[in-house]
């Protein structure tokens, strides 16, 4: 059986990866770049291209 890869709801991410099927870029919350929306916000992107969802995983990226 396959080890689980994301982690599920409740569970702590040890990193992040990108959910756009063509980046898939891996890394911690201090790799992420942050993007000013012009409300006053700052969200998490991803550095490579910008989307700004992610999927959690368990493993840490080596």
């Amino acid at each position: 059986m396959p080890k689980q890869k994301y982690a599920k709801n409740g569970e702590a991410a040890a990193a992040y990866e990108c959910s756009k099927r063509t980046c898939k870029w891996q890394g911690t919350t201090d790799q992420k770049a942050e993007k000013y929306n012009g409300y006053g916000i700052t969200e998490h992107v991803c550095p490579k291209c910008g989307n700004n969802s992610f999927y959690g995983l368990l493993n840490p990226v080596t």
